[in-house]
């Protein structure tokens, strides 16, 4: 006959050592998962895993995720021709924004070749003058300077 208190006592054992072990694993986190900001991880969770497996696979993630750091390269963009910055330092303009939401207009002074004034010469001669509305929908205003009409289109 089996002697279930030894098992007992075995498996309680068995429990409190792998707690310990468990406890100095959890000391040290997060490394190895993530050292000197630089993450060297996956986190993975099986295709017919429970919703709570998934649950608990992003909570980990997330708070590895968060103890990475930012590299402090920085690399730019070369533009070509004429550009106009559409966000200022201290307001960007993310995805989903409205392109108005740091600028509401752009002039002959953001884009002196693109939306430069020109001279109009047909039935009658005019300057027009060019400026882009930002919005949701982006519109052109030509403006005629002899008539002072605007044009939207």
């Amino acid at each position: 006959m089996f002697n279930y208190k030894k098992i007992a006592s075995v498996l309680a054992s068995a429990v409190m050592l792998s707690s310990t072990i468990g406890f100095a694993a959890a000391v040290s986190y997060p490394e190895p998962f993530v050292a000197g900001g630089t993450a060297d991880v996956s986190v993975v969770w099986g295709a017919n895993a429970a919703v709570s497996d998934l649950t608990s696979a992003i909570d980990i993630q997330q708070s590895l995720g968060s103890l990475v750091t930012a590299s402090t390269s920085a690399s730019s963009a070369a533009i070509s021709g004429e550009a106009a910055a559409l966000f200022s330092g201290g307001t960007k303009l993310y995805i989903n924004d409205s392109l108005n939401t740091v600028k509401n207009v752009l002039t002959e002074s953001n884009l002196p070749t693109v939306l430069a004034d020109t001279d109009f010469s047909g039935n009658v001669d005019t300057t027009v003058l060019i400026r882009l509305i930002l919005g949701v929908i982006l519109k052109l205003i030509l403006k005629d300077s002899l008539h002072q009409k605007m044009i939207l289109i």
